[in-house]
């Protein structure tokens, strides 16, 4: 057996063990004043479900005298993303973990840091984070949801069954499946592609049917969806960084007393440094896992990376009005200058 076939399988075999543990089944559920129904597309077998039950829920029963608890309810039983912020306003569910498709249905203008060739990495990523976060926060505030955690989705890939996906040629051949809402859509048709519009949970059977022979993903969740079992290519050039976030509704967040509100807030920062930093090093092992059973790594030259920024690039002040305000991206784009600035005179 092929040393990355061994890798893969003990991954996937550790997800999930890890996946199959539920804290209630372990200890015996302390009687709650506070419930919160939460919402996901993962699945309980990956890795922000071990977090998940094993330490976000934990944080917060401690934070809260034992008066507030979660039931997760995992791969899309309660629908996809837009259903969950439906519910949410209607208080069927009081919370949701948001992909980047979710997190542009719930927050347009968060759109803004999805853009492509905006970061260069994520120490970029973070220090963005840090100027704007109270204003997302804010903005998702206005919106009715309570911003809990900002996450790193991942400097998301590009995978295929047929084309290597370097040139805009591969694009206009590929049937190319999206989840991840309007600005992936349009990075797909800039690309030259035709974009074919699904909801999350309609992604891995429309592949495997082989409606799509495209997408564009985070390493972690294509390999916990088995799909890299029949890609071929894998393009993973970070031209364009996707964030998602855990959320509750405003109704859900006031009921609480201000002392559990302000006990939960202190923790947060903790709560998404450790997340962030456990999904940079998970999606780089599944990356790496995934290429060493035996997907193709396309490698782009510097020629074809400006092909790709030359033809994407409008897209900012395209989309700037519609999705975010001008002066939001303006902004963001001052404070990376401000950053690379200092630390290009560092280097």
């Amino acid at each position: 057996m092929k040393r990355g076939k061994i890798i893969i399988i003990d991954i996937v075999i550790l997800c999930f063990i890890i996946g199959s543990i539920d804290l209630t089944d372990v200890i015996a559920r302390k009687k709650t004043k506070y419930l919160w129904k939460f919402g996901t597309v993962m699945p309980d077998a990956a890795f922000l479900s071990e977090y998940m039950k094993n330490d976000l829920i934990a944080c917060f029963e401690k934070a809260t005298n034992g008066e507030l608890t979660m039931d997760i309810y995992w791969g899309g039983i309660m629908g996809d993303e837009e259903d969950y912020i439906t519910k949410m306003r209607i208080d069927q569910l009081q919370g949701c973990s948001l992909s980047v498709g979710g997190v542009l249905m719930a927050c347009p203008e968060m759109g803004v840091v999805q853009l492509p060739f905006l970061f260069n990495n994520y120490n970029e990523v973070e220090y963005i984070r840090r100027k704007l976060y109270s204003r997302f926060v804010e903005i998702y505030k206005n919106s009715g949801l309570k911003m809990l955690i900002w996450i790193d989705q991942d400097f998301d890939q590009i995978y295929s069954t047929k084309y290597e996906m370097r040139k805009p040629e591969d694009f206009k051949r590929s049937r190319f499946l999206t989840h991840a809402g309007t600005i992936e859509i349009e990075l797909i048709k800039a690309l030259g592609g035709s974009p074919i519009p699904v909801g999350v949970p309609e992604v891995v059977p429309s592949f495997r049917a082989g409606v799509c022979n495209s997408v564009i993903s985070p390493a972690l969740w294509w390999m916990g969806s088995q799909l890299y079992t029949m890609t071929k290519y894998v393009n993973p050039y970070p031209f364009r960084y996707s964030p998602a976030t855990l959320v509750v509704s405003n109704k859900a967040w006031s009921r609480l007393p201000d002392k559990y509100r302000v006990a939960i807030d202190r923790e947060l920062p903790r709560l998404e440094k450790f997340m962030n930093n456990m999904a940079h090093k998970m999606n780089r092992d599944c990356l790496r896992a995934m290429i060493n059973y035996g997907l193709i790594e396309v490698k782009m030259t510097p020629e074809e990376i400006d092909v790709f920024r030359e033809r994407t690039k409008p897209m900012w002040d395209n989309l700037a009005g519609k999705l975010y305000p001008k002066k939001l991206l303006e902004e963001i784009k001052y404070h990376l200058r401000i950053y690379r600035d200092k630390h290009t005179k560092k280097g």
